[in-house]
């Protein structure tokens, strides 16, 4: 399937200097790389996706850098390299606002108040609470609801690991709750072993290796 040959085509239309192919390609295959848990694979791809955008400015949208600065910030986290994951949410911010999208501002924060937890070079609780208040105040501005219980659950998890907060952590994880309850208990079934197979790690090009292959994963979680 085409699936399988992301990273290869990838690599053929970067070296051949077909800019727009291998943008389109080097997301998705960085994407699939990152679902995979194939992190530094997944980063390979990031990078060399942002290094072709600036490449053709004009024809990439602000809809694609944003999706590209969230999924190799997310990727960074997972690596703990919570400066980079930093750095790439507040070039998601930054366009989120220029473009007046406040949906996707409000997850980017919540994204960026992960990299300020207790643990990594970037620690600092007073941010992670103002990402969280300024994600917040976004949403209600929406009227989303389904962003509104993302932010509860986001809130109640960071409250409790970041601030140690329990109170507050099990009211707004309550707000979680029932909010579901309200809408009849409505959610995005996880993924079918079709789709995890279809998601497989895809091969990463010899040329681009420049050091031995690694597994990462989540913290807290299994290597694979």
């Amino acid at each position: 399937t085409q699936q399988e040959h992301l990273g290869p085509l990838a690599f053929h239309f970067y070296r051949a200097e077909a800019w727009e192919k291998a943008l389109k390609y080097l997301s998705a295959a960085g994407e699939r790389a990152r679902f995979a848990y194939a992190i530094r694979e997944a980063i390979d791809y990031f990078d060399k996706a942002v290094e072709v955008s600036r490449k053709i400015p004009d024809a990439v949208s602000q809809e694609q850098l944003m999706s590209l600065y969230e999924n190799r910030g997310r990727t960074f986290q997972v690596l703990m390299d919570m400066e980079k994951a930093a750095d790439d949410f507040q070039k998601e911010i930054d366009l989120a606002r220029e473009l007046g999208k406040k949906n996707i501002e409000a997850q980017a924060l919540l994204n960026l108040a992960l990299c300020y937890r207790p643990w990594g070079a970037l620690t600092d609780l007073n941010k992670v609470r103002k990402c969280l208040d300024k994600s917040r105040k976004l949403v209600r501005e929406t009227g989303d609801q389904a962003g509104e219980v993302r932010w509860n659950i986001m809130a109640g998890i960071q409250t409790l690991i970041s601030l140690g907060q329990d109170s507050e952590s099990a009211t707004y994880l309550q707000e979680a709750i029932n909010a579901c309850k309200k809408a009849g208990n409505r959610w995005t079934p996880g993924q079918s072993g079709a789709s995890r197979k279809a998601s497989a790690k895809p091969p990463l090009p010899s040329h681009w290796r420049s050091r031995p292959r690694q597994r990462s994963h989540p913290p807290g979680g299994t290597p694979r």
